[in-house]
């Protein structure tokens, strides 16, 4: 027989008394059974034998056995030691299988079972355990005996219970297998280790021997509340973290749970909203305000409409250091500042400590900021290697003391530190240092999230000099900048911290809509800032009246879908975002004009080259067929005319461009069938210089002069001004190389200026302007 060391039983005392127990409760259970009085006739099966220990020969192995009864005669294993808790159980033997079959009965139960051999049959047995009691059980070991030969088993679930335990009231399915000599006698007996599902550590095996005629007795419980395992525990966390609570409890079906909470213990319970607060895990977002908070679990078993209430656990809040001051390296004549990040209870209080060495005593500090979270400390000689720390206390009466921070005073001097910046999100935002010392000075600029975070490098623009530039997302706000500065000796200072603000940018203005009656108008807004951003459009009737919430669809996304009617003509819609700081910004306002015709879209001032077509486009709508007259004038002193260049009565106008067009202004007025009429926005047509040849790319060797040229035509005597950039991501800027102002430029190439790029701005005498294509300067 196999022995595994499975559980840890509780209740009785030695194995003595225990076996003793057992025997009087077979005799009590078990009823004499004479030889033959199992006997089925005509399916192959004898037993001789009396009570408990019966044996069963079968004559024909083709044959099935089934319905041998339940199981009431146990004993316990002679060779168990320790303790063994009687676990109140019911067992049934509900299918026997005997022979060919029997191996195919065991396969549709996806048993691992092998096939029998010649001379050999195949005996298949399945087994119905039922909980009768108050606790769970487990059989971790299960053997039917059959002539000497133990079967192979396996489990299969039959509740949604996801440990290996049958809860109370519930049933698990055996199957066992075994492969045996057709000539075989079997020996019925099962063997089964079980738990209560707490610990093991003992061999404790219980044999029950089969068939017995006696049932088990019939018992009715009454229903039972779930029972609680393990009982919530009380926490202590951290301002800004998560705490758990958690219960584990079992009942006759899947349980509901509802945690509760109350501020102390004469208050009420209520339901909590928090995360997981319908399971057996409560997930608190820990906050000061909840120090001293009860929480507890309502658990129902919806099978028989009981409860059972857990004990209440509580939430302290703890004090704690989230970010410990740091040693300085200051600058001589500056200020040093050290700072402490603390959480907990009510109004925290702060006291600095100093000492001038590492062996002296600690004194309070009296410098200033000595009872706040930040310490300024003058960055002078007589503070050289001064040490300092900070203590912590809240309303509580909990205190905490800070890590030691020492200062080191460098003969650097800063006499600019990088001052705080705020601005939108998408502009750039720059930091400056100046400072002086010995030899040459280095620059490194550093940031970090918050005041808790690490310091790292930073790889922005213009990290390694003395002004950081930086692009700015709505993700950098609250983000802080400061610069390393060595001189040559390689001392090193710090500069003061600095905190960038990002507010919200709006991107996308809406635009004013023109339409009909009828038609809907779509107004949109994008905006750039910290997320999550928000979204509300507001309207007004005028100019005159207050800003209200919009009902209208799509009130609170980037688009607002407005019906238009004609009771709206002139009102004006703007959209009001909040970021992830609840900071609110408003975007432009757009007015809304609802008439008998809506210019949908209107024309656009255009760039030509003298000769060619300047195509002028407008969409309208209106009722019935609409007519169209394009006018011009020379400028916005001059009288409109009727236009007389192609499509003039048609959605788009084609002008024939001269030089003499420069300036000019068009319109269209667009009529319905009822005579009523809308004039389009005022359009102007410039005629640019035209560029006849690009610059081309040079590709030169170091110290080779590279020259690029443009040719062009215009309006008067053209102006050139050559323009370089780094690379295709950099800004263009104005060039200082020879022939900058002229038609060719010269560039004396060194390696530096390997990838540069060149254009030409070519401007006419009526001041238009028009940019050549980017050549690419390669040094080999």
């Amino acid at each position: 027989m196999k022995k595994q060391k499975l559980w840890v039983a509780t209740t009785v005392s030695t194995l003595t008394v225990l076996v003793i127990a057992l025997v009087a409760l077979i005799i009590c259970m078990t009823p004499a059974v004479s030889a033959g009085q199992y006997m089925y006739d005509g399916v192959g099966g004898t037993f001789t034998g009396s009570g408990p220990n019966q044996t069963a020969r079968f004559n024909s192995p083709e044959n099935a056995l089934n319905g041998w009864g339940t199981i009431s005669g146990y004993k316990i294993d002679e060779n168990t030691s320790g303790e063994l808790e009687i676990m109140p159980f019911s067992i049934r033997v509900t299918e026997i299988v005997v022979g060919t079959s029997a191996y195919s009965a065991a396969r549709t139960k996806n048993g691992p079972v092998s096939a029998p051999l010649d001379g050999e049959h195949g005996i298949f047995v399945k087994v119905s355990l039922t909980n009768t009691g108050s606790k769970p059980i487990s059989f971790n070991w299960t053997e039917m005996g059959i002539g000497g030969v133990y079967t192979q088993w396996w489990v299969i679930h039959t509740d949604s219970n996801p440990h290996e335990y049958t809860l109370p009231g519930k049933s698990r399915n055996y199957y066992l297998y075994a492969n045996v000599p057709d000539d075989s006698e079997m020996i019925p007996f099962i063997s089964m280790m079980f738990n209560d599902g707490t610990s093991v550590s003992n061999n404790n095996f219980v044999y029950m021997t089969f068939p017995v005629s006696a049932p088990q007795p019939s018992t009715t419980e009454a229903p039972k509340a779930p029972t609680i395992v393990t009982q919530p525990k009380s926490k202590g966390a951290i301002a800004g973290t998560t705490a758990e609570f958690s219960v584990d409890a079992y009942g006759t079906g899947a349980l509901n749970y509802q945690w509760q909470y109350r501020k102390n213990s004469s208050a009420s319970w209520a339901n909590s909203g928090q995360k997981g607060a319908k399971t057996a895990t409560l997930s608190v977002s820990a906050t000061e305000n909840l120090n001293g908070y009860q929480f507890r679990c309502v658990i129902t078993d919806p099978a028989n409409g009981l409860q059972s209430i857990t004990r209440e656990a509580t939430l302290s809040i703890n004090l704690s250091i989230l970010a410990q001051p740091a040693d300085k390296n200051a600058a001589n004549g500056s200020t040093a500042k050290f700072k402490i990040v603390a959480s907990g209870v009510g109004t925290l209080n702060y006291q600095w400590q100093q000492r001038s060495s590492a062996s002296g005593t600690w004194t309070n500090s009296t410098l200033s900021g000595a009872n706040t979270n930040t310490l300024s400390v003058p960055a002078n000689s007589s503070h050289n290697g001064w040490q300092f720390r900070c203590m912590v206390s809240d309303s509580k009466g909990e205190s905490a003391e800070s890590l030691t921070a020492t200062l080191n005073v460098v003969p650097i001097t800063i006499s600019a530190q990088p001052a705080d910046f705020t601005t939108q999100a998408g502009n750039t935002a720059t930091f400056t240092v100046a400072a002086s010392g010995t030899g040459t000075l280095t620059y490194q600029w550093q940031s970090r999230k918050n005041e808790a975070a690490a310091w790292s490098n930073s790889g922005a623009t213009g990290a390694k000099t003395k002004t950081l530039s930086i692009a700015t997302t709505g993700g950098l706000d609250g983000w802080q900048f400061r610069c390393i500065i060595k001189d040559g000796n390689g001392r090193m200072v710090e500069s003061d911290e600095a905190n960038l603000t990002v507010r919200i940018k709006f991107t996308t203005n809406p635009a004013n809509v023109s339409t009909v009656p009828g038609l809907k108008a779509k107004f949109t807004a994008a905006a750039a800032g910290k997320a999550p951003l928000s979204y509300q459009w507001q309207s007004r009737k005028n100019a005159d009246a207050a800003w209200t919430n919009s009902g209208q669809s799509g009130a609170k996304t980037p688009t607002l879908t407005v019906n238009a009617t004609a009771g709206l003509n002139g009102w004006q819609f703007r959209c009001v975002v909040t970021d992830g700081n609840g900071f609110k910004w408003g975007s432009g306002v757009a007015t809304l004009s609802v008439g008998a015709i809506a210019v949908t879209k209107q024309p656009t001032d255009q760039k030509a080259i003298a000769g060619s077509k300047a195509d002028f486009t407008l969409s309208a709508v209106g009722s019935g067929t609409l007519t169209y007259q394009w006018q011009s004038r020379k400028n916005a002193d001059a009288t409109w005319a009727n236009s007389g260049q192609p499509g003039a009565k048609t959605e788009t106008l084609s002008v024939n461009t001269t030089p003499g067009l420069n300036g000019w202004q068009f319109r269209c007025i667009v009529k319905d069938s009822a005579k009523h009429q809308t004039v389009s926005d005022i359009v102007t047509l410039s005629i640019v210089p035209n560029i006849t040849a690009q610059p081309a790319n040079a590709s030169v060797k170091v110290g080779v002069t590279a020259n690029f040229t443009i040719r062009a035509t215009g309006m008067g005597t053209l102006k050139y001004q050559w323009q370089s950039r780094k690379n295709s991501s950099a800004e263009w800027s104005n060039s200082g190389q020879s022939g900058a102002k002229t038609a060719t430029l010269s560039v004396k190439t060194t390696a530096g200026l390997n990838g540069w790029q060149f254009r030409c701005i070519v401007t006419d005498a009526n001041g238009q302007k028009s940019n050549s294509n980017a050549a690419t300067l390669t040094v080999k």
